[in-house]
């Protein structure tokens, strides 16, 4: 299989309240930030000779969408109207890869910025969906879904 380099817009990011209303994020966004911010510990084992192994407790899966406000967009709307609905921001996230991989699941919305910037300028929209727990992913193969492991796997020494 020939490695493939795939240009950003051909992610497509979802959002809505379940799996099954989903709507296509893109209009107005210019910039899409993911980050993954784990929290580990370096463990020293006996084994190890005076080394450590490193122990990865968690993974917090978020992208920072960011852009124009483009008033009448479905996905923005539906991002803006959770703004001062604190205990209502959640919602489900699907992201799909340009070769086929997809990262879905429940989410929460933050961060959200409805609008600002300079008077001549276009008004700027931003903000973050993060996950809940560990998202599900899976991968498609010839107009099927083949779930993929996103079990974190332990060991014992």
């Amino acid at each position: 299989m020939d490695a493939t380099i795939y240009q950003n817009f051909l992610r497509k990011h979802y959002v809505g309240n379940t799996k099954e209303d989903l709507i296509l994020i893109g209009g107005g966004i210019t910039g899409i930030a993911p980050e993954f911010e784990e929290d580990s510990e370096n463990i020293g084992y006996y084994d190890l000779n005076g080394g450590t192994s490193k122990f990865t407790k968690s993974v917090t899966i978020s992208y920072a969408f960011e852009g124009h406000r483009k008033y009448g967009d479905e996905a923005q709307d539906f991002m803006r109207k959770k703004l001062f609905k604190l205990s209502e921001r959640s919602c489900y996230l699907k992201v799909e890869e340009p070769d086929g991989t997809i990262i879905q699941g429940p989410a929460k919305i933050s961060d959200i910025q409805a609008h600002g910037g300079e008077a001549n300028d276009p008004s700027e929209f931003k903000c973050t969906i993060s996950f809940e727990g560990l998202p599900e992913e899976s991968v498609k193969a010839e107009g099927q879904i083949q779930q993929a492991s996103t079990q974190q796997k332990t060991s014992s020494k």
